[in-house]
C-alpha cells in the first residue's frame, strides 16, 4: 500500500513525499535505530529489555509470517514513523509502538497515515475478529486518538476497556507462609471458558523462530479453586514494554493467605526462565497485595479491545480526524 501527500502549490520537492511501506524484509538494525532517534526507547525502557534478545526478535519478525504485521512511513531511505502489530492470541491482534519523529512539512500526521494503513490491514484479514490497542494516558496523542474512537462506538458487546497496573519485581525474592491446606497447581489450558484463546498460536510462533505460550496456575483452598493466574511467555521484546511477558491474577473469592502464595509461585515460575524483571499487570484492587510482597507500581495501561467490524468506521472518523 502506498498512500502520497500532494505538496501544495510552491512547495519545493528536495524531499521525497511520505509513503507507507511494509516493513517485511527491512533491516531490523535500521528499524532499532529509528525507535531509539525517535524517543520511543527512552532510557528506562532500555534498562528493562534485554536489547540482544529484543533485536534478535526483531530480525526474525521482519521475514514472512503469520504473527506479525509492520508499517513505517518512509521519505526516500529515511524512517519518520512506526508502527505494528501482533498476533496475541488466535483471532486477537494486538497494535503496539505506535512512534513518529517531526517533520516541518508534515501535511498529514505521519501516525495517522500509519492508523489508516493498519485499518485497512485488520479490515481485509480473515483470521482477525479483534483488535487491542495498549497505550498510556501520558501519550496524549495516541490516547486522544484511541479514546476518540471508543467515543463512536454505541453498539454494546463490540468495544471493552480494561486498566491494568504494569509492576515489575526486579532482583528480588520474597516467601510467603504457606498454609497446609493451599495448593498451587497447573490448569489445562482450555480449563477456563471464555479466556482469550491459544489456539494454534504456538506453532505460527514456532514456525517464525519465536516463542509464544500460555500457563494457568490455579490456587486452592481445602481442595476448592479460589483464584488463578495466567502467565504469558513470548520471545523477549515480542513487545518492547513485555506486555507479552506478563502474569494477571483472578481471585473468586477473597483469601488473604491463598493470594499472595499464587503472586509467589507465579513469580518463581518467571525467576525459573531467567527472568531479571519480573512484570505483572494487575487490577486496582489487587495492587496493594503486590505492593506488601515488594513490586513496584511504573505504568498505567488502558487496554482497549474492539470488533473488527468496526474497522471501516474508525478509517473514516480518523480521515477526518484534526
Amino acid at each position: 500500500m502506498m498512500i502520497n501527500v500532494q505538496p501544495e502549490a510552491g512547495d519545493q520537492l528536495e524531499i521525497e513525499q511520505p509513503v507507507v511501506a511494509d516493513m517485511s524484509g527491512m533491516s531490523a538494525e535500521k528499524i532499532w535505530s529509528f525507535l531509539e532517534d525517535s524517543g520511543f526507547i527512552y532510557p528506562q525502557k532500555r534498562q528493562m529489555v534485554d536489547q540482544d534478545s529484543a533485536k534478535a526478535t526483531l530480525a526474525k519478525l521482519m521475514h514472512k509470517n503469520n504473527v506479525f504485521k509492520g508499517l513505517v512511513v518512509t521519505r526516500g531511505s529515511s524512517i519518520y514513523a512506526h508502527l505494528s502489530a501482533v498476533r496475541v492470541y488466535d483471532k486477537v491482534w494486538m497494535v503496539q509502538h505506535m512512534a513518529s519523529r517531526p517533520y516541518r512539512k508534515e501535511k498529514v500526521s505521519h501516525a495517522l497515515m500509519l492508523n489508516l494503513a493498519m485499518l485497512e490491514y485488520f479490515e481485509q484479514s480473515s483470521d482477525i475478529e479483534w483488535i487491542r490497542a495498549t497505550y498510556r494516558h501520558e501519550n496524549k496523542r495516541v490516547s486522544r486518538l484511541y479514546e476518540a474512537l471508543a467515543a463512536q462506538v454505541s453498539r454494546p458487546g463490540l468495544s471493552i476497556t480494561q486498566y491494568y497496573n504494569c509492576m515489575r519485581l526486579s532482583d528480588h525474592t520474597f516467601e510467603v507462609p504457606v498454609s497446609a491446606y493451599l495448593e498451587v497447581k497447573a490448569l489445562p489450558n482450555d480449563g477456563l471458558s471464555g479466556f482469550e484463546c491459544f489456539r494454534g498460536l504456538p506453532r505460527d510462533y514456532e514456525e517464525a523462530g519465536l516463542e509464544r505460550r500460555q500457563e494457568f496456575l490455579g490456587v486452592y483452598h481445602l481442595g476448592i479453586l479460589v483464584g488463578y493466574s495466567v502467565l504469558e511467555v513470548s520471545s523477549p521484546g515480542l513487545n518492547l514494554s513485555e506486555l507479552t511477558n506478563a502474569f494477571r491474577v483472578f481471585m473468586f473469592i477473597e483469601d488473604p493467605e491463598a493470594l499472595p502464595y499464587l503472586i509467589q509461585v507465579s513469580t518463581n515460575y518467571y525467576k525459573s526462565l531467567g527472568r531479571h524483571h519480573v512484570i505483572a499487570l494487575v487490577e486496582d484492587d489487587l495492587a496493594p497485595s503486590f505492593e506488601a510482597l515488594g513490586f513496584e507500581r511504573f505504568k498505567r495501561y488502558t487496554f482497549w479491545t474492539w470488533h473488527q467490524s468496526l474497522c471501516r468506521q474508525f478509517y473514516d472518523f480518523i480521515r477526518n480526524w484534526h
